[in-house]
C-alpha cells in the first residue's frame, strides 16, 4: 500500500506532468525541488523525469552551479536505485567534469550510489583552475598564483600560450595526485616580459605524457600597466638658506650715524672762524674714525663656517633626493609591468 504522502505527492506530480507546457514554464529550481522530493518519496522513476527536466531546463532564472551539481547528483542517485547504473555513471561523469572537486554526502547517499560516483570520479580525468580575476604582474618580481584540483590523480601540463598557440611558458608536467599551487613571474621561457594581448592558460589532463584527455582553457589578457614616474624634486628657496657672509648692514650702524655726526661738526666748523673751530673739527674726525673703526669691527663680507657647512648640507640633501628620483624613473620606465585579466574557465575536449 503507498502511503498517503506518496501517494498524494504522486497524484500531484501526476497531474503537473500531463501539462508539458506547464513543466517546462515552471523554474528549474522548483522542479529540483519537487525531483528531491519524489527521489525522498521512493518515487524514483518519477524522480528521474523530474531532474532530467530540472537538469535540462532553460526556463528563467537557470539553475545555480550548486544547484545544477545537486541536481545531476540526485539524478545519478535515482538511476543507480533503478539499477541503471551504466546511465548513472556517465550522469556521474558529467557532474565530475562539471566540479571535479564535487564529493557526495555519504550519509545521504547510499553505498550502492557513492560507490558508483567513485567510480566515474576515478575514471574520469578532469581538472579545474582558479586564478585571481585581477592582478597587476610585474615581470621578473611578482607571482600570479594558480591552483589546480584534479577529479583523481593523473597526469596534467599547465602552458601559458599566446593567440597563435604557441607555447610562451610551461608551468607544469607531471602527475598530479590532488592539488598543486603554482607560480608564474611573468616571464616567457625566453626569460623576457610578454607583450600586451591575448593568451591562454591551459591545463591539459593527459592519459600519458602525449595523450591529451581534455584541457581547461582560461582566456587572459595582458594590458600594459607603466607605473607614472615621480615628479622631480623643488630645489631649495633661497628663504631657507643662511646667509653665507656677514651683511654690511650692523657696521652701516656705526658708520652712518658717525659720519652724520663728524660732518655735522667739522663742515660748519671749515667755514667758520670761531675759537673752538679747532675743537669742533677733531671732535668730528674722533666721531668719524670711531664709526669707521665700528664698521671695520663688524667685518662686513667675511664668510660664515657654521652657516655655509647647513647651506651644503641642504644642497646636498636636494642633490641626493634628485638622483634617487631620476634613478627610480630610469627603473619605472624600464620596468614590464601589465595588468593580467582573467576570463571564465572553458573545458575541450581532446586536443
Amino acid at each position: 500500500m503507498i502511503p498517503r504522502r506518496a501517494g498524494f505527492a504522486t497524484l500531484l506530480l501526476g497531474l503537473f506532468l500531463l501539462h508539458p507546457a506547464a513543466a517546462r514554464a515552471q523554474a528549474p529550481a522548483a522542479l529540483l525541488q519537487e525531483g528531491v522530493s519524489a527521489y525522498n518519496d521512493l518515487e524514483f522513476g518519477l524522480a528521474s523525469r523530474i531532474l532530467r527536466r530540472a537538469a535540462e531546463s532553460d526556463a528563467e532564472p537557470p539553475l545555480t552551479a550548486g544547484e545544477r551539481e545537486r541536481a545531476l547528483m540526485y539524478l545519478g542517485a535515482t538511476e543507480v536505485l533503478r539499477d541503471q547504473r551504466n546511465e548513472a555513471v556517465q550522469i556521474f561523469r558529467d557532474l565530475v567534469l562539471h566540479n571535479p572537486r564535487y564529493r557526495p554526502d555519504r550519509l545521504v547517499f547510499p553505498p550502492r550510489v557513492t560507490q558508483a560516483y567513485d567510480e566515474a570520479l576515478r575514471t574520469t580525468k578532469a581538472v579545474v583552475v582558479e586564478v585571481p580575476a585581477e592582478q597587476v604582474l610585474v615581470a621578473g618580481s611578482s607571482r600570479w598564483r594558480i591552483r589546480l584540483w584534479v577529479s583523481s590523480g593523473h597526469h596534467v601540463t599547465v602552458r601559458i600560450r599566446d593567440q597563435s598557440g604557441r607555447s610562451i611558458r610551461r608551468l607544469y608536467n607531471g602527475q598530479l595526485a590532488d592539488s598543486v599551487v603554482l607560480t608564474w613571474n611573468g616571464l616567457a621561457a625566453s626569460g623576457s616580459a610578454p607583450s600586451a594581448g591575448r593568451y591562454v592558460l591551459e591545463a591539459t589532463s593527459m592519459v600519458t605524457a602525449d595523450t591529451p584527455i581534455r584541457s581547461v582553457r582560461v582566456p587572459l589578457r595582458f594590458r600594459d600597466a607603466p607605473l607614472r614616474t615621480l615628479s622631480t624634486p623643488v630645489p631649495p628657496p633661497d628663504s631657507l638658506l643662511l646667509p653665507e657672509k656677514r651683511s654690511v648692514t650692523p657696521g652701516l650702524a656705526f658708520l652712518i650715524p658717525a659720519t652724520v655726526i663728524g660732518a655735522a661738526l667739522i663742515l660748519p666748523a671749515l667755514s667758520s672762524d670761531s675759537e673752538n673751530r679747532e675743537v669742533r673739527i677733531a671732535v668730528g674726525g674722533v666721531v668719524t674714525i670711531a664709526g669707521l673703526v665700528g664698521f671695520i669691527l663688524q667685518k662686513p663680507g667675511k664668510p660664515i663656517p657654521e652657516n655655509i657647512a647647513y647651506n651644503d648640507s641642504v644642497r646636498t640633501d636636494y642633490t641626493r633626493r634628485l638622483q634617487q628620483v631620476q634613478t627610480e624613473n630610469v627603473r619605472r620606465e624600464d620596468l614590464s609591468r601589465f595588468l593580467v585579466t582573467a576570463g571564465a574557465p572553458q573545458r575541450v575536449e581532446g586536443r
